[in-house]
């Protein structure tokens, strides 16, 4: 009874062992097909790879990269801080940047004529500046003073709306009386930007 009782137990073991196979196979054949039409597994991190101690490390060890030297027009010179011995550092700059050579002088960006440099770069401040002295200057200074006219503004100004763009000429009178919203204006006009008072200080 006891040997009889045994083979059914061992019966019923190996047929258990038999339909458990085709399961396991269906499950391998399941995380194959997943592995191959899900999203691509990104490549370990150098943290996952080393941990965050030696992530560390790792990066410590890497020399910086250099600079970026950008190359500079013939209208403007280039400022390095890097060959400066002049505190750097102080002035908020480590990076070359480049600088007009000479101040700015305007122009229209459609007619290309010289913009005054005695007022400023728009017809509306510039009308407003004109007609305001013709009576102030009455109430001030010396009567020789008073006489002092300002130059007069360009006519082609006075016609309509314009647009400065800076240039930078040597041995020409600077425009003054510029904003800064003008100033920004007119550097993105020509291409470049304003410069930062790190930049302007420094050069």
């Amino acid at each position: 009874m006891d040997d009889t009782m045994a083979l059914h137990h061992d019966k019923k073991l190996r047929l258990a062992q038999r339909r458990r196979r085709p399961v396991d196979a269906v499950g391998v054949a399941v995380m194959v097909l997943a592995a191959a039409c899900g999203e691509q597994v990104p490549p370990l991190s150098l943290r996952e790879l080393v941990g965050p101690v030696a992530e560390e490390a790792a990066h410590d060890q890497l020399p910086a990269p250099p600079p970026i030297v950008p190359h500079c027009g013939e209208d403007m010179v280039l400022v390095d801080p890097a060959l400066l011995d002049v505190g750097a550092r102080a002035f908020g700059v480590a990076h070359p940047f480049c600088i007009d050579r000479y101040e700015a002088v305007l122009r229209g960006v459609k007619s290309d004529q010289r913009i005054s440099p005695y007022y400023a770069p728009n017809r509306k401040h510039a009308l407003s500046a004109a007609n305001a002295w013709e009576k102030l200057r009455f109430q001030m200074g010396s009567p020789k003073a008073q006489q002092v006219q300002l130059p007069a503004i360009p006519r082609w100004e006075l016609q309509g709306d314009f647009s400065p763009r800076a240039t930078s000429v040597a041995g020409v009178v600077p425009n003054g009386h510029v904003s800064g919203k003008f100033a920004q204006l007119s550097c993105e006009n020509a291409g470049k930007r304003l410069c930062i008072p790190g930049e302007w200080r420094l050069a």
